[in-house]
């Protein structure tokens, strides 16, 4: 169908339905009447209609849009594209006004807010994450299984000889049967100070002496009386009937509280400082309590606890095969060969400085000696300490002040110490070295010969010669020429041994013939022998009582002023 034509009637009604508003009130000033009576359009022969006027109507105009766009011009001029365009954008505008105009209300927004909400649904609950499979536990460490028969003797003024409190004479100035000991099946013990420590066959760790500042691990209150000092100093005598007060918590040896340690750990060897106990795992990891004391008293257990009541972990150190304890340090040797150290480090005796602003931080948490590997074995004195190399080699740190160490440089003098592990000259040349013990100014090791080798402080006895048959090459005199310190090590003659350990100032060893012998201080009987005038035994003497005879001893302990042995349960 031909589309329609633009008439004068359809103009004249499209001006017609413009709004009264758009008519001017009056005729502007200067313009004449006929030029502003409108005149009635003229169809050109071109058809080219005239562009509509604007429409207040919304509707309307787009009709009229719509058929001025319907008439088919024959010839597209430059006005009939001006009008196209015009009226596509116009058409565009309008759309875009009218999308704004559907657009909700504030007020809309509002209610539909107010409106109730659909229930949420219910979230189901993810199941609680399966819990991370513990890693399997690698043993390296074994527990001895030989159960051990004890005689003890020395000081009981503190319950150190593990009586019980049936036991209460000061002294026992010969070996005496440890009936609660023997029959509790101990296989290993550790003599400290003034307390001691047990690891039994059916892995319970047993402490008993001294408890101040928790060293035994457990509670030991008691409502009785205390020990009578002034009596127990009097008790001097075996067949001395006095008898002093012990607390019998203190006195007999009883099981630490291990409310703090895993369920099914495994223990494989305990050591005794002089106010702190730690017991080692077959795992490698080290269970620790008490508190270490610097020259200044209690010091602390770790950078956070002063006095730690039971066992706890020790952390920062695991895969340990063996511990040292030394009266306020402790070594660890590591399955990797390595060795670590913690305590108190006041004289070298941790083989590094420890300053004063984090001392705690530096000391008390275990940190390596050194950077070499390849240690198998430690030991450690009141303050310095030792480590025995695979190639042979002994190294040795801490305080010197009686050629302890056995390096003879700054021996003599009132602080000497060694701070770096360093090589002990006169052990270079011996046969290996299979065992290294040490106490308060001597020390001692035993070869694969079963040779005893000794040095230190000559003057107190404690190296087991008479100061005649020494070497003077080897010996430093003091003011008055009097035989001081032993700088090399020297064999004691006569002595097959094949274990010995070291007490404060006193010594004993076990030989190849099961014998115990002793020697060194003995103002409490601590050696095991008789007292004499001057309370010193200057030679290595064999032990001799009722109670041991017949006993093949295979153990020696040595702690402050007491001592004991031990030979194979029967």
């Amino acid at each position: 169908m031909a589309p329609k034509r633009a008439t004068r009637e359809t103009a004249s009604a499209a001006a017609a339905a413009k709004p009264a508003s758009a008519k001017p009130r009056g005729r502007p000033a200067g313009v004449k009447k006929e030029d502003t009576e409108k005149k009635p359009a003229v169809p050109k022969k071109s058809t080219e209609s005239k562009k509509p006027e604007a429409k207040a109507n919304t509707s309307k105009k787009r009709k009229a849009e719509a058929d001025v766009e319907e008439v088919a011009p024959a010839k597209k001029s430059k006005r009939a594209v001006e009008t196209k365009t015009t009226t596509k954008v116009t058409t565009k505008k309008t759309a875009v006004k009218e999308k704004k105009v559907t657009k909700p209300k504030k007020a809309d927004k509002v209610v539909k807010a107010a409106a109730p909400k659909a229930p949420k649904r219910e979230k189901t609950p993810k199941p609680a994450p399966a819990p991370k499979p513990k890693k399997p536990k690698v043993v390296i460490n074994t527990a001895p299984t030989t159960q051990l028969d004890v005689f003890a003797f020395g000081s009981n003024s503190n319950a150190e000889l593990a009586m019980g409190d049936t036991f209460k004479k000061a002294e026992c100035p010969r070996p005496k049967f440890n009936t609660v000991l023997s029959n509790a099946g101990v296989v290993q013990i550790s003599a400290g100070g003034m307390h001691g420590i047990a690891l039994t066959h059916d892995n319970k760790v047993l402490t008993w002496g001294v408890n101040d500042q928790g060293a035994l691990g457990r509670d030991t209150n008691w409502e009785g009386g205390l020990v009578d000092m002034d009596k127990a100093q009097e008790s001097d005598s075996e067949d001395d009937d006095e008898e002093i007060e012990v607390n019998p918590k203190e006195a007999t040896p009883t099981e630490v509280n291990l409310s703090g340690v895993e369920p099914g750990t495994i223990f494989t060897q305990v050591v005794a400082a002089d106010s702190a106990s730690f017991a080692l795992t077959d795992d490698g990891f080290v269970y620790g309590w008490g508190t270490f004391r610097n020259s200044n008293g209690v010091w602390g257990f770790s950078p956070d606890v002063e006095v730690q009541h039971t066992p706890t972990l020790v952390p920062t150190i695991k895969s340990v095969t063996k511990l040292a304890a030394g009266s306020n340090h402790v070594l660890a040797l590591l399955s990797d060969g390595s060795v670590y150290s913690w305590g108190v480090g006041e004289q070298d005796q941790l083989a590094r400085r420890v300053g004063e602003r984090h001392a705690k931080e530096q000391a008390l948490i275990p940190q390596k000696v050194g950077s070499r590997r390849g240690f198998v074995d430690i030991a450690t004195g009141t303050d310095h300490s030792f480590a025995v190399h695979k190639d042979g080699s002994v190294f040795a740190w801490g305080l010197n002040n009686f050629g302890q160490t056995g390096i003879s440089s700054k021996a003599g003098e009132s602080e000497a110490g060694i701070l770096k592990p360093t090589v002990v000259p006169s052990l270079k040349n011996q046969a290996k070295i299979t065992h290294i013990a040490a106490g308060n100014f001597n020390s001692l090791a035993i070869t694969e010969n079963n040779e005893c080798l000794v040095w230190g402080r000559i003057d107190n006895s404690a190296t087991g010669i008479d100061p005649s048959a020494l070497d003077k090459d080897d010996i430093i005199y003091d003011e008055r020429d009097r035989p001081r310190i032993l700088t090399n090590a020297t064999r004691i003659p006569g002595l097959d041994v094949t274990y010995a350990t070291y007490g404060t100032e006193h010594a004993i060893a076990v030989t190849k013939d099961g014998k115990a012998y002793s020697w060194g201080f003995n103002s409490s009987n601590q050696t095991g022998q008789p007292s004499n005038d001057d309370d010193e035994i200057k030679s290595a003497t064999v032990l001799q009582s009722k109670a041991i005879v017949d006993k093949s001893f295979i153990w020696a302990g040595a702690g402050g002023q007491y001592g004991m042995i031990a030979s194979k349960h029967a």
